[in-house]
């Protein structure tokens, strides 16, 4: 990959979703590690339990505070840094008023910003669209030289696609106390 080192910046033992998560940070810390990260980074779980906008920030300002990352890599579903990138642009012209005005309509918070970014002429609004965005946004913000990139996730949000099993799957299957081995290889 060229890389002289890889870092991961994780959630903790809490996640983005509001949830305890399903493994805890050391077992995932693990995996991550036999799959050829270097050091992994505890995301503080102020960050982890915010939304999109500080989870992104929080963990770009980690990364840069390291002095050494060069490169900031993220999933995002349309896998086009140039399409997030005018997301990132057009979520810095999304008002309050705008989604205050959305979320009188009984939406959340989320499809409020989607309702705003349609509204803009922008249908990417899925999850890891809106976090890659937010990510380009705390690049920008902090002035950081890393380079972003974006890595396509297949499937929908809620399955892993091409064959995988996606996070959903996954926390049902122990929330319902199945087998996971098949899902952790």
């Amino acid at each position: 990959n060229g890389a002289d080192g890889i870092v991961c910046v994780m959630s903790g033992n809490f996640v983005q979703r509001g949830d305890a998560a399903i493994f805890n940070k050391f077992d995932r810390a693990e995996c991550a590690v036999r799959s050829g990260a270097d050091l992994i980074i505890e995301l503080p779980v102020g960050y982890c339990l915010s939304s999109a906008q500080t989870f992104a920030y929080g963990g770009v300002a980690l990364l840069e505070s390291l002095g050494c990352v060069d490169t900031l890599m993220f999933g995002s579903e349309c896998g086009d840094i140039e399409i997030l990138k005018k997301t990132a642009a057009a979520l810095n012209s999304v008002g309050h008023e705008d989604i205050r005005r959305n979320m009188s309509l009984g939406v959340s918070y989320a499809a409020a910003v989607g309702a705003a970014l349609r509204d803009r002429g922008l249908d990417l609004c899925r999850p890891n669209d809106i976090l890659a965005s937010e990510y380009l946004r705390a690049v920008s913000k902090l002035r950081s030289s890393m380079r972003p990139q974006t890595v396509k996730r297949t499937g929908s949000y809620h399955d892993g696609g091409e064959g995988t099993k996606g996070a959903e799957e996954i926390r049902n299957a122990v929330y319902a106390r199945k087998a996971t081995d098949e899902y952790l290889k």
